[in-house]
């Protein structure tokens, strides 16, 4: 028998079975989403349980000022998180994309300001860190770095305040929506127009209001925290007050726009519980028929690969361009011409031949994701050049210092 206490609970597992034991109760909403394409279909529901097997029903309830603390209390125990995560079937009936492409994002945030966000792409021809669009953007302090990883290039922003929110669209970055969760304590939560999205904001808003019986969501009876017409959120104290699921409803007319389901949740660390599995549906909210805006519009699943808590160095926020990196904005301006950053960068040109040998049965139509192994020769050429360039103007310049 194996006994895991959590927040407000003792869960003990006795073979395959669950028996939880509840001890003392004291211990935006509108569409901001980086929505991908997608494929609508038939109106979805929950069909597996949060990972854990079925929780029994039970009748304890806290009050909603003790429902407030303990939600605002395992949120605080969060400092840091990571993601990695994988939308299998995200850009599915997108002509753009070869089938089978797959988005792969990792994502990590910590307290007081850190983040970073990278973005790759891959398919069966391609893995995913051969994407020649791979990006990555890194905040720090006073600064944030727009990366290309394939072509060594990037771009400052700064100064950037402290307590500044995320720069370009990342506060729409969907894990973190999903899941509520937001460490950076120094940095705005986002909150798409005014409405709050962060379980720690909702926890804080006086016009949630928590509902006087519990709900049975994906086998746990969840709480139900409540905005009259805007959000709906059904969190699990059995699992750390980890959100299950939530609709968010369109303020002026009540319909839902978008629902989360949140599954197969696992203790990453002691009382605090992270979903392996998460999904996105968006509804056709503002179709002129009013009978359709119930329809599903797309319909994305999201499997996450793996996740830290409160287990991310900050180092892993640090940026060194690698050798013969281009800065395309010095000054805080965009450069004709880009110096280097750092001397050097003829490995680069070698990992771009590799890159090409092996990705050079690719034929993409124009217009594609992928680039065919075409654009990539000439991209090299490009390179060559831009090297030969800088090597004979700091060869020129060594000369008139001698």
């Amino acid at each position: 028998m194996r006994t895991v206490r959590c927040a407000g609970a003792v869960v003990k597992r006795v073979g395959q079975g669950i028996v939880t034991t509840i001890r003392s109760p004291a211990t935006q909403v509108l569409l901001s989403v980086a929505i991908l394409s997608g494929q609508a279909g038939a109106q979805p529901t929950i069909a597996s349980a949060s990972g854990l097997g079925q929780f029994p029903a039970n009748d304890v309830l806290l009050s909603e000022s003790d429902f407030r603390s303990e939600l605002l209390e395992a949120q605080s125990r969060i400092q840091s998180i990571y993601f990695d995560y994988v939308g299998e079937d995200a850009y599915r009936g997108d002509e753009r994309f070869p089938p089978g492409t797959f988005l792969r994002r990792i994502v990590a945030a910590k307290s007081p300001c850190l983040f970073s966000h990278e973005t790759a792409h891959g398919c069966s021809a391609t893995p995913w860190a051969d994407d020649i669009r791979r990006r990555r953007c890194i905040v720090q302090n006073d600064r944030a770095y727009d990366i290309w990883v394939a072509n060594r290039s990037f771009a400052v922003t700064q100064p950037l305040a402290t307590e500044a929110p995320l720069p370009g669209s990342m506060p729409g970055e969907p894990v973190m929506l999903a899941v509520g969760i937001w460490p950076l304590v120094n940095r705005p939560a986002p909150r798409p127009g005014g409405q709050p999205m962060m379980l720690t904001d909702v926890a804080h808003d006086p016009e949630y209001r928590l509902l006087g019986q519990r709900e049975s969501v994906a086998g746990d009876q969840c709480h139900v925290f409540v905005k009259e017409g805007m959000d709906r959120l059904w969190l699990s104290s059995n699992l750390g007050y980890s959100l299950i699921a939530r609709d968010v409803h369109d303020p002026d007319t009540g319909v839902r726009v978008l629902r989360y389901e949140l599954t197969g949740h696992q203790q990453i660390k002691p009382g605090i519980w992270m979903p392996s599995a998460f999904r996105i549906i968006r509804y056709h909210h503002l179709s002129r028929d009013v009978e359709a805006r119930g329809e599903v519009l797309s319909d994305l699943r999201f499997r996450i690969t793996e996740c830290r808590v409160n287990d991310v160095d900050d180092a892993f926020f640090n940026f060194e361009p690698p050798p013969g990196s281009l800065y395309l904005n010095p000054g805080g301006r965009a450069a004709p011409r880009p110096p280097q950053s750092l001397p050097g960068g003829e490995d680069h040109l070698d990992d771009l031949v590799a890159w090409a040998r092996r990705q050079g049965h690719l034929i993409v139509e124009p217009g594609g994701y992928f680039p065919s192994w075409i654009m990539v020769a000439c991209f090299a050429a490009a390179m060559c050049l831009i090297l030969e360039v800088g090597f004979r103007v700091a060869g020129n310049r060594k000369a008139l210092t001698r």
